[in-house]
């Protein structure tokens, strides 16, 4: 994160939650917590590492762990398809935790390749991680709560800020300011508060030239909808 590097890590594969004695590391780090004692100085959400597991029904895999520390949800059962191991010319359909930081890692690429110019000189690399895990966040869609974080009565709180959503996530960078799912008057308001000078991690400046010109609201129209 000190390079500007995003770093996620999966929950683990045991169906247990924060209860349990097991504890899958570093997803279940915490700062200022053992086993590490490490530091972080994003906001909290920043600081997360772990991500969960669910189903196509939005539902926690049954196997996915489950705790308060964890960033993320991503699909990670019933049809993810990846490469066998130790038979390189096949495919198979897997589940797991793993997967699902798969999904989250390339939606921070994602984002993270709309803005090449980043760092910007008024910017330091850990605003690039905390502003990229802030939009996964942002555009997360909220997920179904399953009965099934035994001894919890529910996942309510346990899968972190939902289910990442790549398409959304994305469509940020193109002017969904708002991180709604749409781009409209409320993005378009928001662009023309910040014209001019945009230091630092700044949404509206859609071309990450440090500035909020015609180009960005060009831009925004352009993707309008």
């Amino acid at each position: 994160t000190s390079q500007g590097i995003v770093v996620l890590a999966a929950g683990g594969n045991q169906n247990v939650g924060e209860s349990s004695e097991f504890e899958e590391y570093p997803a279940w780090l915490e700062p200022g917590v053992e086993p590490w004692d490490w530091t972080c100085d994003l906001v909290e959400q920043g600081c997360k590492l772990g991500v969960a597991a669910v189903d196509d029904a939005d539902v926690k895999w049954t196997s996915s762990n489950y705790h308060p520390e964890f960033f993320i949800s991503a699909p990670g059962a019933n049809g993810i398809i990846g490469a066998l191991p130790l038979a390189l010319d096949d495919y198979g359909d897997w589940s797991g935790t793993s997967f699902a930081t798969a999904f989250a890692s390339g939606t921070a690429a994602l984002i993270r390749a709309q803005h090449p110019d980043w760092p910007l000189p008024s910017m330091i690399p850990e605003d690039i991680v905390e502003e990229i895990k802030k939009v996964i966040a942002d555009s997360a869609d909220l997920i179904h709560i399953s009965s099934d974080c035994t001894p919890e009565p529910s996942c309510e709180g346990l899968l972190g800020e939902g289910r990442v959503n790549a398409g959304a996530a994305a469509l940020i960078g193109a002017g969904d300011i708002n991180a709604d799912g749409a781009i409209g008057i409320v993005d378009l308001l928001a662009l023309l508060a910040e014209w001019g000078p945009c230091l630092g991690v700044c949404r509206p400046d859609l071309d990450a030239a440090g500035f909020v010109t015609i180009t960005d609201f060009l831009t925004l129209l352009s993707n309008w909808g």
